[in-house]
């Protein structure tokens, strides 16, 4: 499967059983010219106490864009539904909060050395 510039090999799934849910994770291959770079494992997750099934979605992060893959429905015959997204710039977004942090830390400096610096009124007598 290619989406945007990746290609993914879908290797199949396996059972999981964690602490209190099984899982259905699938293993996909990120290939880059042929070989393997990395292993992507999404699941599907089923919370028997709650009765809630939840998808785990597996996400690669590059300094430029993010790939998100979430793992669908089974269709039989060992077909499953893989959502793939990838977006661009994502990273970007913790680059931004870090520059409105930094923006706020120096506002709060300039208060502060104003405060300081500034000498008190000394007290005048009533008259």
């Amino acid at each position: 499967m290619h989406v945007g510039p990746y290609t993914l090999r879908f290797d199949g799934v396996t059972q999981v059983q964690g602490p209190n849910y099984q899982a259905t994770e699938a293993h996909l291959a990120l290939m880059d010219n042929g070989r393997v770079v990395s292993v992507l494992k999404p699941q599907s997750r089923v919370y028997p106490a709650e009765g809630q099934e939840v998808a785990d979605t597996a996400i690669r992060t590059t300094g430029f864009s993010d790939l998100y893959l979430a793992l669908g429905d089974n269709r039989g015959a060992g077909r499953w539904t893989v959502r793939a997204y990838v977006s661009p710039l994502a990273p970007f977004i913790w680059l931004g909060a870090l520059v409105m942090a930094l923006g706020g830390a120096l506002s709060l400096w300039g208060r502060l050395r104003v405060s300081v610096a500034a000498p008190s009124p000394a007290a005048q007598p009533a008259e």
